[in-house]
């Protein structure tokens, strides 16, 4: 899949500048494509959900008109959704990242185990028919932003979400577990 941005900025003139990346979703790595039409100063880094930066390409480097190619690995990088942020100027160009887990590398629990949801959908809390204690959890909307929420021992808080249909993600030593849910 290829996902592709094109945007039309404007400064002393017209340039088209357009960001593409394949493969999109990735396991070990992708291709970053773009053009410049005008030469500039110009940086090309990737940030994670929570904006902190986790590759950096370019920064600040005057940069002569042509298409450019750079080549991402993703040996080091946790699964998950990023943004590549193209910067020229003070102009930006923004296009979402996959990096997706290779499937022999983390041991999926959805369908070996019995782990129960309960109430979904749900207003303020979610229930578990197990304690979540040891467990990293994660909440995900689904436009791949991780939301902060509360967690004792067999529920998590949800009162703060927006409405919705949400991820959650539980991993542990058992493996990763999958479950969808929906606010009310």
């Amino acid at each position: 899949m290829l996902i592709s941005v094109c945007l039309a900025l404007f400064s002393k003139g017209s340039f088209a500048q357009t960001l593409t990346v394949a493969p999109n979703p990735f396991v070990h790595s992708a291709t970053l494509r773009f053009d410049l039409n005008t030469a500039d100063t110009t940086s090309l880094y990737i940030v994670n959900i929570v904006g902190s930066t986790v590759r950096t390409f370019l920064h600040d480097t005057v940069l002569s008109p042509a298409q450019y190619s750079y080549t991402l690995s993703g040996n080091s990088m946790d699964a998950g959704v990023y943004v590549i942020v193209l910067q020229r100027n003070s102009q930006r160009t923004n296009t979402q990242l996959v990096k997706a887990s290779d499937a022999t590398a983390v041991k999926d629990i959805n369908e070996n185990t019995n782990w129960e949801l309960y109430p979904n959908p749900a207003k303020d809390r979610i229930g578990f028919d197990k304690a979540l204690i040891g467990s990293e959890i994660s909440v995900f909307d689904m436009s791949g932003r991780n939301h902060v929420v509360a967690i004792s021992q067999n529920q998590i808080d949800i009162s703060s979400l927006p409405f919705g249909v949400y991820c959650l993600r539980i991993q542990n030593i058992d493996g990763i577990l999958f479950r969808k849910f929906t606010k009310d």
